[in-house]
């Protein structure tokens, strides 16, 4: 199912479960537990989630995997595994060569976070984090409040919970 037609079927949703935007919201914006809040106060919030089909999820999936992929062999690729020196030509200098040295790890973590954005050609990077240390990791809470609405009336939404699984729609 394609985006427009999840959106679509989530505001129908909505509509008749008459919700208004501040129900779909809930205290977001007063909430001290979303970090985007301390950086961004009294920024509003959309009262609807953005959807991805599954299709175009799965790409985005695999694309960003292939990226990550690609990232974590290029000091072996272009400087012969010798990670000080790629440390040092992607700018680190003094202390922070060794440390981050040291911080390396085998296996790599596969925790990351593509920051995306859509453009009129598709989606579009604009920044990539790895590690630990990347951070937004609390930001699935704010979807919490918009998932209460059911998605269709045969698979329902999950209530509150920043951990539940939302409905996926093939």
């Amino acid at each position: 199912m394609s985006r427009a037609a999840l959106t679509a079927r989530y505001l129908d949703e909505v509509l008749e479960h008459q919700a208004s935007a501040g129900e779909l919201t809930g205290d977001l914006a007063e909430s001290k537990s979303v970090l985007f809040n301390l950086f961004y106060p009294g920024i509003k919030y959309l009262p609807r989630p953005l959807f991805v089909g599954h299709a175009e999820r799965d790409q985005l999936y695999a694309d960003v995997e292939t990226l990550r992929g690609l990232l974590t062999i290029l000091p072996d690729r272009l400087y012969e595994g010798e990670f000080t020196a790629f440390a040092r030509d992607a700018g680190a200098e003094g202390y922070e060569i060794p440390a981050i040295a040291a911080s390396r790890s085998s296996p790599l973590s596969p925790q990351a976070r593509a920051d995306l954005y859509e453009s009129s050609a598709g989606f579009r990077l604009m920044e990539f984090n790895m590690g630990s240390a990347l951070g937004g990791m609390e930001n699935a809470i704010s979807a919490a409040p918009c998932c209460a609405i059911r998605c269709s009336r045969s698979s329902p939404r999950p209530t509150g919970s920043a951990t539940s699984t939302p409905c996926v729609s093939k």
